[in-house]
């Protein structure tokens, strides 16, 4: 019989982190070898002395990309946690051994930096990685969110390797990870017989200069001895950047409001654009708009109330742009939709329920023409896995309603929103889209009637709607739906499968593509 053994990578972790007796401190990461986020699995560290704490664990020496965080336990109770923001290690490389001495993740000062505004659009970075071929290495990672692009992060201290306290000729870090950076340093190019001091320093991308120092006293360097074919990391790091501000101006507006000449009578999606272009000739940074959630409730004016969503994650139909859903075949019909829109374009005041009427129209005849072949895409089955939670309740909700609509006519509306090509746009000038959400939704929401959101909530309101002689039956079949939706069953045409069950005198569906890859 033949043995086949993989060598095994060996990664050693070390904190300081100070508790009393009978409080342990545990690794939760990511990896099997950390209980993959199960705490009760979390492996538990090891203390020396002045509260310093270990855990060593082996891997198969391969590639590896995982987060962790640290938590304190007092018995069977979680006593305290890290902020939210994990700790990442990306091995790449051969090395044999990996020695982590990190710092806990405390809530920092400047959290607002930390959000996607800042680290993916204002403050945004062309990647940029560290590069060394040394097998013994010492790697420096640090958090430091308020950098500009024009901007970068260096190393500086007592060494030549960073530029003996001159920001021009220190280590310039990698920012691949933004806005956490790291940089390499060869073991071999550090002076051993004297203090490793150092600081972090923000400089200017194109002249080098300082923009601004840490503040604090130096860092101190302390290494433990080199070993052969092992790397030391410094994690957890944060610059410290206090008293430094930002300050930006942006605009509030409704959706609706931004009616052009290529809208249907109230503003949509597409619009958000051409505000953009405002917005950016105006130096605004924020543009914020009300809920866009649906609010369909009775096709009528009434529903145009933004606060008072069916859905917490369904988007409102009436916010398609008709054009982007493509052209009817027939030219009259065409002819009909573009008179329609000049009319509603025209108006003094939005008409809502005759945009709401006759975009519903367009989108029953649209649907009949290029549903099944919509349907039948590979990013139609991808979109409806990643979304199908609260998609099928949402359209079984839907169906009930309006009565006269097949259930997959609401998954295609939702397929057709792109609101992530305006959020793009907007990254592309320099502007946040900032969106909203009510505080509430309506007690008649779709949500309201899922019983493992609001169980008690939906005795109530069927007791409620029962009582009412004419909403009884919608009320019957909205919580049936919302009960049965997962369970039902059959084979439907486009090659799906969809589930079915007798509620009253109708049937509700659940729509499940079949042998579909997520």
């Amino acid at each position: 019989m033949l043995f086949v053994f993989y060598p095994l990578m060996k990664i050693t972790f070390k904190i300081q982190y100070d508790t009393v007796w009978g409080q342990t401190l545990h690794i939760a990461g990511s990896l099997p070898e950390l209980g993959a986020w199960n705490n009760a699995c979390a492996k538990e560290m090891h203390c020396t002395e002045a509260g310093n704490w270990s855990l060593e664990i082996e891997l198969p020496d391969a590639p590896v990309d995982f987060e962790y965080r640290y938590f304190l336990r007092s018995g069977a109770s979680m006593i305290f946690e890290e902020w939210k923001k994990n700790h990442r290690l990306s091995i790449a490389d051969a090395t044999e051994n990996y020695y982590v001495i990190d710092c806990r993740h405390n809530f920092p000062e400047n959290i607002a930096f930390y959000s996607s505004a800042f680290a993916k659009c204002w403050f945004a970075h062309t990647p940029r990685k560290e590069q060394t071929n040394c097998r013994e290495k010492i790697q420096i990672k640090v958090s430091a969110p308020a950098i500009t692009g024009n901007q970068t992060l260096v190393i500086v201290g007592n060494q030549p390797g960073l530029g003996n306290w001159n920001p021009a000729q220190a280590l310039v870090m990698g920012d691949v990870n933004f806005p956490e950076w790291s940089c390499q340093i060869p073991v071999g190019e550090l002076c051993r017989t004297r203090p490793v001091e150092y600081k972090f320093c923000i400089i200017d991308k194109k002249d080098k200069s300082a923009v601004r120092w840490e503040t604090g006293e130096n860092r101190i360097l302390s290494l433990p001895d080199p070993k052969k074919n092992e790397t030391v990391i410094f994690s957890g790091l944060q610059f410290r950047d206090k008293g430094f501000e930002w300050k930006c101006a942006g605009t509030v507006i409704p959706v609706f409001s931004l009616r052009s000449e290529h809208s249907f009578g109230i503003g949509d999606f597409a619009d958000l654009k051409a505000f953009v272009d405002w917005l950016s000739l105006t130096s605004r940074k924020i543009l914020q708009i009300l809920p866009v959630n649906d609010t369909t409730q009775t096709h009528t004016w009434m529903d145009s109330y933004p606060y008072s969503a069916i859905s917490i994650y369904a988007l409102h139909p009436v916010y398609l742009r008709l054009d982007g859903m493509g052209k009817l075949n027939g030219s009259e019909r065409n002819v009909f939709y573009r008179k329609k829109q000049k009319e509603l374009n025209a108006l003094e005041a939005v008409d809502y329920e005759q945009v709401e009427q006759t975009k519903w129209a367009f989108f029953g005849e649209i649907f009949n023409q290029e549903g099944e072949k919509t349907l039948n895409s590979e990013e139609f089955g991808e979109f409806f896995n990643n979304n199908k939670e609260w998609l099928v309740p949402y359209a079984s909700y839907s169906r009930l309603r309006d009565k006269i609509y097949s259930i997959e006519l609401y998954y295609h509306l939702q397929f057709q929103f792109h609101l992530s090509e305006a959020k793009d746009y907007a990254h592309s000038k320099g502007i946040v889209l900032k969106g909203d959400i009510p505080v509430g939704i309506s007690k008649t929401s779709n949500e309201c009637f899922l019983p493992e959101l609001f169980g008690d909530y939906i005795k109530e309101v069927c007791q409620m709607y029962l009582n009412r002689s004419s909403s009884r039956h919608f009320a019957r079949k909205v919580v049936a739906a919302c009960f049965v939706h997962r369970y039902a069953g059959l084979r439907r045409r486009f090659g799906y499968d969809s589930r079915m069950c007798s509620c009253g005198d109708e049937a509700i569906a659940d729509f499940q593509p079949g042998n579909r890859k997520d």
